[in-house]
């Protein structure tokens, strides 16, 4: 374990190793150094490993780990067989880790928002989770090809506005061509879905660049959060991979996702 914490191997050994420590958390999980969140504390490798065995036993589908930020941080999630207004749940570190953060992205593409957007019920559905403790905020971005970009990072907008815009325009939507880019920009600000120096942003990943085309994700952000002391207490107890299924089962059937065993009947 610690060999892959100090990053003193890579490639083919470091693959080896992972496999090897994952071999040991699923049939031998009271070897290991990641048995509980409080044993995994200060640890990001280790919080991570734990992260990713209490979503596949609250999920039943096997989590893997992506890469993200500045420090690369390990992020465990699934992607959930059979959705159509979401694609991907996530169970990691908050940015201050000062809490566990289930994290899910409606409406993430173009065509995730059209079929999320035209449905008035789960939109209805999904705004009344936020009185189940969820928090739903917009997720504004472009995307080119599979890539997401140019996050806008404004939250000018109650997300209440923002999906009720979004309803009306959605049918309208599609790719931008570069000599739209400016009017597009400008109709983004004055509806406040981005703010005053968003152009910046944008210029970084495109108009910066040889693309020639843009395509809006009016995206949401659902979190439902457990701060870092009542988590390690609850997976300490064997309770938080009873929570974390019970808030994925909220967000699954507001968002109208089948369950795993459904999705792949």
């Amino acid at each position: 374990m610690r060999l892959l914490e100090r990053g003193l191997v890579s490639g083919a050994e470091r693959s080896v190793l992972e496999d090897f420590m994952d071999y040991v958390q699923r049939y031998f999980g009271g070897l290991g150094p990641s048995r509980t969140l409080a044993m995994c504390r200060g640890n990001h490798y280790r919080q991570a490993r734990r992260l990713r065995t209490l979503l596949t036993e609250a999920t039943g589908i096997e989590a893997a780990v992506r890469r993200s930020g500045a420090l690369e941080k390990p992020v465990p999630f699934v992607e959930l067989p059979g959705a159509h207004t979401v694609k991907t749940a996530y169970l990691h570190m908050s940015d201050d880790e000062d809490a566990v953060w289930l994290t899910l992205y409606p409406a993430d593409t173009l065509g995730q928002a059209r079929t999320l957007y035209t449905d008035h019920a789960a939109v209805e559905r999904l705004l009344a989770l936020q009185e189940r403790s969820w928090k739903l905020r917009a997720n504004f971005h472009f995307g080119f090809i599979q890539r997401g970009l140019a996050w806008s990072r404004s939250e000018l907008l109650p997300v209440e506005d923002y999906i009720t815009l979004w309803q009306s325009e959605i049918g309208s939507s599609g790719s931008i061509p570069r000599e739209a880019w400016p009017r597009y920009l400008d109709w983004l600000i004055e509806k406040r879905v981005a703010a005053d120096g968003y152009q910046e942003t944008f210029h970084r990943d495109f108009t910066g660049t040889d693309r020639e085309s843009a395509t809006p994700r009016p995206g949401l952000r659902l979190v439902h959060s457990w701060a870092i002391a009542d988590a390690e207490r609850r997976d300490t107890e064997r309770r938080l991979v009873d929570e974390v299924r019970t808030k994925i089962d909220e967000a699954r059937r507001a968002l109208g996702v089948p369950s795993a065993a459904a999705a792949t009947a």
